[in-house]
């Protein structure tokens, strides 16, 4: 069996193979070239299809029929599969216990494979194996796919031969991680029949106890002095706009990292790639085999970026200007040396000082670890976005957890909060939805807090009138359907349609998105703010009503119902103030709650013929919308109640403007710098050189 190393290239998002460049090392290149003599002279006879096979085998044989059909757990082994298949060794069929394949080598016939057991994949082993015994020969063969770093450890050498090609093998697995694809080696062990036997009865009869401890070393047992068959090197390309979103969030102050199990070659590359690592950055890396090294190597890292801005981890960076931005990679085993060496402080300290973090090599409990760590230590809020099925304990660890459902399955999106289709679609999540949810939820928790306070102060005024016997002036019946009904719907629909700005606007400026996580609406003084607005609109609203029926024969409810009145006319207004985006919907709402208002308490006056005294609204409503007066005193307490919240918002915005203010000023048709086709606006946040332009607001 020749050995070689396959670079297999992926160009379309379904996993679809164009070409299979194929590098060789000097001692085999001859060995290929005759193969692939070999795999050309079968594709000679070929059919009018053009699929390229020998007569008489297009139905069962055919490359297009077979590629079409190929389904693999993972898109990388659907691409090694069908790149394979392009070379003429195709897969025929797969069950639980055979597999069929066909070799050019091996003529017309397929050839049928036993499978004998299947090592599944492990995250702390990264490698997966299958046993396969060939019904020809009746060899027993253990085949393993996994990690560069850790096949490599595996092999022994009989020759050499065998290390000149481990050798050869480690060169052209760094030139492809280089490059940016991502590698696996392939290795295999030719096992003893009754070896084997052996082995597997402990594997399939081991205690339920201790069942995953005893299966993982009876795996390392018998994956050891294995033969190195080749390496792979696949092209997986980033998605559409992923360049562009990871710009777009470090522009919006949101730290980007990157949590990988690929080589750190290929991480880097890719890192480069996405723009997660400007080409002018000083890396910082961190790869400590020893565990007595770590700490030294963080604290020399941690004085060299603390005390000089821009300091790398070499001496030729430490010339480099101190604006220069600092980007820090870390390795696995770096990490596992972190978390059991009680550095992990020291550890955040440094990721903070950084532009961008990205961990390679990591397994998902560390990269679940990283997430808990920057969630309980720097207090942050943590949103793990992942596709595999590797990421779901670090979507399920942090705050927000986004999974993307495509090659890799669906595992991450159904562990996650939110499920996407592409990477760029996290942008809108958050800078648009994420945007409006914090906004209309701070606006709508704080008109809570003041409607509600403002219904009890108006029942509190009144209790000093009644020796504070608990007495109420507002009916019982208005009192329990008064959040219910009257001022209900209108804060629903505010709360779910309400838009500060469009979303173009907000996808236009990633900076606005800091509004929800500096927390600008929601402070502890606003709840105060609205606690004291609530308090003086309920002695306006009591006490002009109680100077105007001082001297009048009124009874207790009429008094009560006209500050009922009162009450929903101001809050809906105070609603309205709040609104920035009105749509016939929270119109709809607004109407129907004043006529539904108006026809409850008309109709309850009206047909409350017995209720029980002193509870009795009958025909009270009625007397008091045939009183001028009363029209006059309702009308006054609203304008006094809610005007002065209107002179402090106006005035407010006109003097503490913020960035929102200025994009709506902007979008109204208000600002001096508005011109009909082109806007130049410099904010106080920003420099003449960054200043954004918008086009057609």
């Amino acid at each position: 069996m020749c050995h070689c190393v396959v670079s297999t290239c992926l160009l379309t998002a379904s996993g679809s193979v164009l070409e299979v460049p194929m590098t060789t090392f000097t001692p085999v290149k001859n060995a290929l070239k005759k193969i692939t003599a070999r795999i050309r002279r079968s594709f000679i006879n070929e059919d009018s299809s053009g699929d390229g096979l020998p007569n008489g085998e297009e139905s069962v044989l055919s490359q297009r029929t077979l590629a079409s059909r190929y389904e693999a757990e993972s898109p990388d082994e659907l691409a090694l599969v069908k790149a394979v298949c392009k070379y003429g060794c195709r897969l025929l069929s797969r069950t639980s216990q055979s597999v069929s394949v066909y070799l050019p080598s091996a003529g017309s016939s397929p050839i049928q494979y036993e499978v004998l057991a299947v090592l599944p994949f492990d995250s702390v082993r990264k490698c997966m194996s299958v046993v396969l015994a060939d019904e020809r020969s009746g060899e027993i063969v253990l085949y393993t796919k996994g990690a560069d770093n850790i096949i490599f450890d595996k092999i022994k050498c009989k020759d050499n031969n065998q290390k000149e090609l481990l050798k050869q093998t480690r060169i052209y697995v760094n030139h492809f991680a280089k490059d940016g694809l991502r590698t696996l080696c392939m290795a295999k062990k030719v096992l003893d029949r009754e070896m084997f036997e052996g082995w597997y009865e402990r594997y399939t009869n081991c205690d339920l106890e201790d069942r995953e401890a005893v299966q993982f070393s009876l795996c390392n047992m018998i994956e050891t002095e294995m033969e190195l068959l080749g390496a792979t090197g696949i092209e997986d390309r980033l998605q559409e706009g992923v360049a562009e979103s990871i710009q777009a969030l470090e522009q919006a102050n949101i730290k980007v990292w990157v949590l990988t199990g690929d080589k750190q070659e290929t991480a880097i590359n890719i890192g480069y790639a996405c723009g997660l690592l400007p080409t002018d950055a000083a890396i910082l890396t961190l790869n400590v085999p020893n565990a007595d090294e770590v700490e030294s190597a963080l604290q020399g890292h941690l004085r060299g970026t603390l005390t000089r801005s821009g300091a790398a981890s070499t001496a030729s960076a430490d010339t480099r200007p101190p604006h220069i931005p600092k980007c820090l990679i870390v390795d696995g085993k770096t990490l596992s040396h972190i978390f059991s060496g009680n550095l992990s402080k020291s550890f955040l300290r440094l990721a903070d000082s950084c532009l961008a973090v990205l961990c390679c090599r990591t397994t998902p409990s560390q990269k679940a670890q990283i997430v808990e760590l920057v969630k309980t230590k720097s207090k942050k809020l943590t949103l793990a976005i992942g596709d595999g099925a590797n990421d779901v304990n670090m979507i399920r660890t942090a705050n927000v957890g986004v999974g993307i459902e495509g090659l890799e399955g669906k595992q991450a999106s159904m562990a996650a909060d939110f499920s996407l289709g592409r990477f760029k679609h996290l942008v809108r999540l958050l800078f648009v939805h994420g945007h409006w949810s914090y906004d209309r939820l701070a606006i709508m928790t704080l008109y809570n807090f003041f409607k509600n306070s403002n219904l009890i102060f108006v029942l509190f005024w009144y209790q000093i009138f009644c020796m504070f016997s608990g007495q109420t002036h507002i009916d019982q019946v208005y009192l329990i359907v008064f959040h219910l009904l009257f001022t209900s719907v209108p804060p629903i629909i505010f709360a779910i349609l309400d838009q500060d700005l469009p979303a173009h606007t907000l996808m236009a400026h990633p900076t606005l998105y800091q509004q929800g996580p500096e927390n600008k609406l929601y402070h502890r003084y606003s709840y105060w703010i609205q606690i004291l607005d609530s308090l003086y609109q309920s002695l306006a609203i009591f006490f002009i009503s109680y100077l105007h029926y001082a001297d009048a024969d009124i009874g207790l409810w009429s008094f009560g119902t006209t500050q009922t009145v009162t009450l929903v006319f101001a809050q809906l207004i105070v609603l309205a103030f709040e609104t920035r985006y009105w749509q016939w919907p929270f119109i709809c709402s607004i109407v129907l709650s004043l006529v539904g208002f108006w026809v409850f308490l008309l109709i309850l006056g009206t047909a409350c013929l017995r209720c029980d005294p002193p509870s009795n609204p009958y025909w009270v409503m009625q007397t008091i919308l045939s009183y001028a007066d009363s029209w006059l005193c309702i009308m006054l307490g609203v304008i006094v109640a809610v005007v002065p919240r209107l002179v402090f918002l106006v005035f407010y915005n006109m003097v503490y403007p913020t960035d929102v203010i200025h994009y709506r000023s902007l979008l109204l048709g208000k600002s001096k710098h508005r011109d009909s086709q082109n806007l130049n606006i410099v904010f106080p946040d920003e420099t003449p050189a960054t200043h954004r332009t918008i086009e057609h607001l």
